[in-house]
């Protein structure tokens, strides 16, 4: 079932407008009526009718029964669950239908059509993610690339109204296939063809449990709006007119039905299937086939205006008109097909492509190419032109259609802005052209507002693209290599292979190179052995036949003199200190007799391990490597080589380990803060063994206090430091454990922590707490630490002090402190006072209370029982 949605249209008003800008110039097509009459005012859930209506179609005969799930040509049934989607479920109910006949298994996204087709996103429809849509929004969604989105990528759910935007589709649908609406119960070869042909086919009915007989068999003969969505699986022509006894519109005056696709879970109906009757009212209109998904490498760029797709149809009171779109090349490239809308079937067209036209003719350019033919059935379509037409970035190109519909005098599709169902289309001048001869053209939006004429161009870049080297590579002198591009039909005749060096041309490498075989080229290029050294190189290929096409590597290589190759340690080794490892390595080119070794941890030197280690003239190299015994554990370490003779040719190895005893701070181990006079646990952890002692010390910078020096045994280990009263407060200090044993066994804290004399904290009074003057309260409060052993109590409001209540009161005993404070029958009634407490020695060390209130009890006696009983808040 399909959500609420309701529009508020005027359209007698509108329709005037509409005489009065076209001029009886341009006509437009009739909007369908339930379009216009719509609304939710008698129902509580319903489809949105489309907008327009198309003409009848003849089509050839069909047998007298089929079905798709006789031949596995049908997904698995849904459910829509709450949500008014039915329309996207049965919009993938075709095209996965359509895509298994071709032997391709397919789930996609019903969520992501019903919430990026909602008013809160840019290109969505005037609905909420939950409402109703129609066989229009999901066309104009897929054709325009946004879907099919996998099921994977964004899995349904009926309560969700968002999904996100970047994911890429699955498919590229550049085919669908309109069916006109049947025009009587007999009337139903067309919706048999399709079947047949491509599969599944969505269409429209009106649901009422009134009219389901039988749990499975439905017929309805009123004259209600479709409010649901489904799809066509097959059909019976002699399931018998009886089987829908039960129905509240009674039995069908003859036999025949359709099998009918669901998305309310496979426990209702026959599975999720049901049976309706031919001779039902509403079946069988606003019939679509989704029958075209191509792989996305089809194309690989879209031009189009028309986001919301096909809204209605203009014209200029004849079955021929012209229409154009103005594009601006956003890349070097080339164009290759033309998609647009047909009303009706055997509708003839001309496409053309000119090129280099101005922003205001189409025309006003040079043809590149042509294409004539005829399209069987209404819809949307996509013309392969004869040839790839080339464009340059920014380039003005303008693709033009002729197009004839036999018997139909709106030929022109357009999106357009339509209170409550299209308000986010928009147009700018320039963009989009109608004709009624195609030589006098003008710009739609000089008569239509925010209106575009339905024409996508698709394309795919250009040219070469070089594929090696394309960054980061590193090669030697004197070796090599594979120059290797790709390149597309664009690119004719032979090549020419340059050298850059900081974007400069060094040398070229090779002219008239064989641009190569089923689009991918290479070069075998033996680099010479005086190449300088440098890491700012990159090739750049261009067709000698048209210059213009032409590229380089995306990102610089390298050339060096040798190369080297750290073999051992592998990645992920694991060495103990105190042990001997072996360091191998090989090489190639010239790098020279000796290495230096390094030490690196998390890539940052630490020390040197030799500093002329010789290397091997058959391109080998070991050194035997006594790993430090009071080196620090770690797995974040790894071995750099470099050519001594060549500080440029190096090699890092994989990062390694290496084990030990170790101890590890864990308190404090940073933004801890503790008080003079407390106790507090220091903590640590250590493995292996550590000796029998450690020594615990407070850093402050770099002056060092010995803390503690203690035995150690276990995995951890724990101190409880009497912190000095006389240690001087700060936010520096650190912790730091060293065995006694082995000095070089040690950590700090991994950040600083605090030391405060102390701190005190307002207990009482409370937020929201009303003290009456005259009345004898008690002023609370916690401490920690040393704060002082005095305190200075005042009253503020609004911020400011008020007055003092007692100064050098006893801090208190354990934590806590009190005084009992009578209050003043003198203070002004209010709800902005608070207590602020203030230690006497030490000012820094405060706390201020919550808002509470002060009445007074002479003001609160007027409120008696009686006046209470006659106040009333009516106002």
């Amino acid at each position: 079932m399909m959500k609420n949605k309701k529009f508020i249209w005027i359209f007698g008003a509108f329709l005037v407008f509409l005489s009065s800008l076209f001029a009886q110039t341009i006509e437009i097509a009739p909007f369908n009526s339930k379009f216009l009459n719509y609304s939710n005012e008698n129902q509580s859930s319903i489809e949105i009718p489309p907008p327009m209506s198309l003409p009848p179609a003849l089509y050839s005969s069909a047998p007298p029964s089929f079905d798709l799930r006789s031949y596995k040509r049908t997904t698995p049934v849904k459910d829509q669950g709450t949500a008014g989607s039915c329309w996207a479920f049965a919009t993938y109910a075709s095209l996965e239908s359509y895509l298994l006949s071709n032997g391709e298994t397919w789930d996609f996204s019903e969520n992501h059509m019903k919430n990026t087709l909602s008013s809160s996103y840019a290109e969505g429809f005037d609905r909420k993610a939950s409402d109703g849509g129609n066989q229009f929004m999901s066309t104009a969604y897929l054709v325009r690339w946004s879907g099919p989105i996998s099921e994977l990528d964004d899995p349904y759910n009926a309560n969700s109204s968002t999904s996100p935007e970047n994911i890429k589709p699955v498919k590229h649908v550049q085919e669908v296939v309109f069916i006109p609406d049947r025009q009587s119960p007999v009337d139903n070869n067309g919706i048999k063809q399709a079947v047949m042909k491509y599969g599944a086919i969505y269409t429209t009915m009106y649901y009422n449990n009134a009219f389901l007989a039988k749990g499975k068999n439905y017929y309805y003969n009123g004259s209600a709006t479709s409010n649901h969505a489904v799809s066509i699986v097959g059909w019976i022509d002699n399931y018998s007119r009886t089987n829908f006894y039960g129905s509240a519109s009674g039995i069908p005056p003859g036999d025949g039905a359709f099998i009918v696709k669901n998305s309310w879970g496979t426990l209702w109906g026959e599975s999720g299937y049901f049976y309706i009757s031919y001779y039902d009212s509403n079946i069988g209109k606003n019939c679509v086939v989704f029958n075209n998904a191509e792989p996305t490498n089809n194309y690989e760029t879209i031009y189009q205006y028309d986001p919301l797709g096909w809204v209605t149809s203009v014209g200029f009171n004849s079955d021929t008109a012209h229409f154009a779109n103005i594009y601006t090349a956003n890349s070097n490239g080339l164009i290759q097909a033309v998609g647009f809308y047909t009303p009706v079937q055997n509708s003839q067209y001309e496409v053309k492509i000119y090129k280099n036209v101005s922003q205001n003719s189409p025309v006003d350019g040079v043809v590149a190419t042509a294409k004539t033919g005829i399209i069987s059935d209404p819809g949307y379509h996509t013309i392969k032109l004869s040839e790839d037409v080339s464009v340059s970035k920014n380039e003005k190109f303008s693709a033009v259609v002729k197009l004839k519909t036999p018997n139909y005098n709106y030929p022109i599709p357009v999106e357009m802005p339509f209170s409550g169902y299209s308000s986010k289309a928009n147009a700018t001048p320039g963009q989009s052209f109608v004709s009624k001869d195609g030589i006098n053209w003008q710009d739609i939006t000089t008569s239509m507002s925010g209106t575009n004429v339905c024409i996508k161009v698709y394309g795919s870049g250009r040219g070469i693209q070089v594929i090696s080297p394309n960054g980061k590579e590193i090669w030697e002198q004197g070796s090599t290599q594979t120059i290797a591009w790709s390149y597309n039909g664009a690119v004719k005749g032979k090549i020419k292979i340059e050298l850059l060096k900081n974007e400069k041309l060094v040398s070229i490498i090779a002219t008239n190179v064989s641009i190569g075989l089923n689009g991918n080229g290479s070069y075998q290029w033996k680099i010479p052995a005086s190449m300088g050294v440098s890491d700012s190189y990159k090739i750049r290929i261009t067709n000698t036949d048209n210059p213009a096409i032409t590229d380089s590597s995306d990102e610089t290589f390298s050339i060096i003199s040798g190369k080297i190759i750290v073999e051992h340690p592998y990645e992920k080794a694991s060495f103990s200190r105190g042990t001997s490892q072996l360091i191998q390595w090989k090489s190639s080119g010239n790098i020279g007799s000796y290495v230096k070794i390094y030490l690196l941890k998390s890539g940052i030197p630490t020390g040197n391990i030799a500093t002329s280690a010789p290397s091997k003239t058959n391109g080998t190299g070991t050194y035997l490597w006594r790993i430090p015994p009071n080196i620090m554990p770690g797995d974040d370490y790894s071995i750099k080589i470099v050519s001594v003779t060549n500080t440029e040719v190096y090699a890092i190895s994989p990062v390694f380990s290496i084990s030990g005893p170790s101890i590890k701070v864990t308190s404090p181990d940073g933004g801890e803060t503790w008080y003079t006079g407390t106790k507090q646990n220091i903590t640590w952890t250590f493995n292996g063994n550590t000796g029998c002692y450690v020594k615990i010390e407070c850093l402050k910078g770099t002056t060092s206090t010995m803390v503690a020096q203690i035995f150690n045994s276990g995995s951890s280990g724990l101190y409880q430091w009497s912190i000095p009263a006389t240690l001087k407060p700060s936010s520096d200090y650190k912790i730091k454990i060293t065995s006694v044993n082995e000095p070089y066994i040690t950590d700090t804290s991994d950040e600083t922590f605090s030391i405060s004399s102390g701190s005190i904290n307002v207990i009482s009074p409370s937020a929201g707490e009303i003290w009456k003057t005259g009345e004898v309260r008690t002023i609370v409060w916690k401490y920690e630490g040393n704060p002082g052993s005095y305190v200075n109590i005042q009253l503020t409001k609004d911020t400011q002090t008020f007055m003092t209540v007692a100064n050098y009161v006893p801090i208190g005993n354990g934590g806590t402190g009190s005084y009992k404070w009578k209050i003043p029958a003198i203070l002004t009634p209010g709800s902005s006072y608070r207590i602020k407490i203030v230690v006497s020695t030490n000012p820094q060390i405060s706390s201020v209370s919550d808002n509470f209130s002060i009445s007074s009890t002479t003001v609160n006696n007027m409120f008696n029982n009686k006046y209470l009983e006659n106040y009333h808040d009516d106002y």
